[in-house]
């Protein structure tokens, strides 16, 4: 077997087994969870620390560039720098994105250039660095599971996707939390301690980051997927499942929804009512809250989705948390909003919402497209990296009072598209009144024929059989939550 051979050849090179490989997935994320948490804390901080004009600028090039190079160079700088040195180079760019923030401090002649240079550099990172943490996850589900005969890969992709969630939302919930008890503690100079720390904390988990073993080399030709590597492959895929299926464009809504509600939350409720009415150092607090209330449904919606068999009338629900949040602060003005108990309601509603967005919603995709996983995936990153550009260019160039009716508008249309994307979805996987026995075709050896029921037409479909890829673990560890 290729996979029993692959992970002897690492157990070999390391001689430490099983606890290797662990010892590689639990380094991998514990660096990746620090350096990202550091450019999503920064990022909550954009627009009340730098200024709502400067703030929405910097986080408009951070997400408009980690869209164009998800779409265009992502999987081909993979393919030919391999997983370990792509992470290795995406978190050293997101550390130039975190150190423009000290640099802006001490600097303030070359602020605006240091800020924009770092979001333009860091949106590369971004681009690039989801791709490589999945594809190394899967080479360590791939090789632990090879010489481990108590649990499948299909177990062990759940067991490790759990492990890396469980440390990413640790470390986004600790440095949102520090952006707030840091300037509380540190005087005078507070704000430039914090930017050193995060700076710190950057660096040190991109350097550690090296330690980990290269897996590119137990990676055979026949496991590699040459349709990833060329240029724009991202944008290609996402585009032909976008015009080809129904179901895809379907989800557009839902996207839009939360990629300008992420902008609409960052340029106006955490700038205008957090840092206005409580103070700048509160929005580390309920940047916080709304990771963690995001976290704690989590588990109740995939219960949930698992008892209906279905992920619809979850992202439905979500689309009107966002709709929600949205309206109240449409209706109230900060001065009225501007208090802990309505600002901390107001961040978990949010949290609920972007709760189906990380999970329930790429779940919908894993159902919908089984056999598109990598055109799926693609449609996940690039839908939601255009939105949130959009949003924030839209923070610029208008009121929030018009991003936030643009938020209420997609919300209120995703809420329908997604009970008729869920209706297309039953209308085709539901099996014919009668089945045509005629002309059966003899089963030959590792070959199966699968009758097919298209809408118009039926057909034969010849196909080998193989083992089918754990799809939603698969989009749950490629999926950002945000640059």
């Amino acid at each position: 077997m290729v996979q029993s051979t692959l992970a002897e050849a690492l157990l070999s090179r390391t001689n430490a087994g099983k606890r290797r490989i662990m010892q590689n997935f639990i380094l991998m994320s514990v660096c990746f969870a620090l350096n990202h948490g550091t450019v999503t804390a920064l990022t909550a901080l954009a627009s009340s620390e730098l200024g709502i004009l400067l703030g929405n600028i910097s986080s408009g090039i951070l997400y408009f560039q980690y869209t164009m190079v998800a779409a265009f160079f992502s999987y081909w700088t993979t393919a030919n720098l391999g997983a370990k040195r792509t992470l290795i180079f995406g978190l050293g760019l997101y550390c130039l994105y975190v150190a423009s923030y000290l640099i802006a401090y001490l600097f303030p002649i070359i602020r605006w250039s240091a800020i924009c240079l770092g979001s333009f550099l860091g949106g590369i990172g971004g681009g690039i660095v989801w791709p490589a943490q999945g594809i190394y996850y899967s080479q360590i589900a791939t090789l632990i599971a090879a010489k481990d005969e108590k649990y499948s890969r299909q177990e062990w992709n759940s067991l490790l996707a759990g492990i890396f969630a469980s440390i990413f939302l640790f470390g986004e919930v600790t440095m949102k939390l520090l952006t707030s008890i840091i300037p509380n503690y540190g005087g005078n100079t507070s704000i430039q301690i914090l930017y050193v720390f995060c700076t710190v904390i950057a660096c040190a988990s991109a350097v550690f980051i090296c330690l980990i073993d290269s897996l590119d080399q137990y990676t055979t030709n026949d496991d590699k997927d040459k349709s990833d590597i060329s240029l724009g492959a991202t944008a290609h895929l996402a585009i032909n499942l976008l015009i080809k299926d129904p179901r895809c464009a379907l989800m557009l809504p839902f996207s839009a929804s939360f990629g300008l509600g992420v902008a609409y939350m960052n340029g106006y409720f955490f700038a205008s009512v957090v840092s206005d009415q409580l103070s700048p150092y509160a929005v580390g607090y309920i940047a916080a809250i709304v990771v963690f209330s995001a976290a704690v449904v989590a588990l109740p919606y995939s219960r949930l989705g698992a008892f209906l068999n279905t992920q619809a009338p979850i992202v439905a629900f979500g689309s009107l948390c966002i709709l929600l949040f949205a309206l109240i602060n449409l209706l109230f003005s900060p001065a009225q909003l501007g208090t802990w108990p309505l600002i901390i309601a107001l961040a978990f509603v949010f949290g609920v919402g972007r709760s189906t967005w990380e999970g329930s919603f790429k779940a919908t995709f894993a159902d919908y497209f089984p056999n598109d996983t990598k055109a799926a995936f693609a449609n996940v990153q690039l839908q939601m990296g255009i939105a949130t550009a959009l949003g924030f260019i839209l923070d610029i160039v208008t009121s929030p009072t018009v991003v936030g009716l643009c938020v209420i508008l997609c919300s209120f249309i995703a809420f329908f598209a997604q009970l008729l994307a869920q209706y297309l979805h039953h209308h085709r996987s539901s099996p014919p009144n009668t089945v045509n026995t005629q002309d059966e075709t003899p089963m030959h050896e590792n070959e199966i024929t699968v009758r097919s029921h298209e809408k118009d037409s039926e057909k034969d479909i010849k196909c080998q059989t193989s083992a089918s890829p754990d799809t939603a673990s698969e989009l749950r560890t490629f999926s950002p939550s945000s640059a």
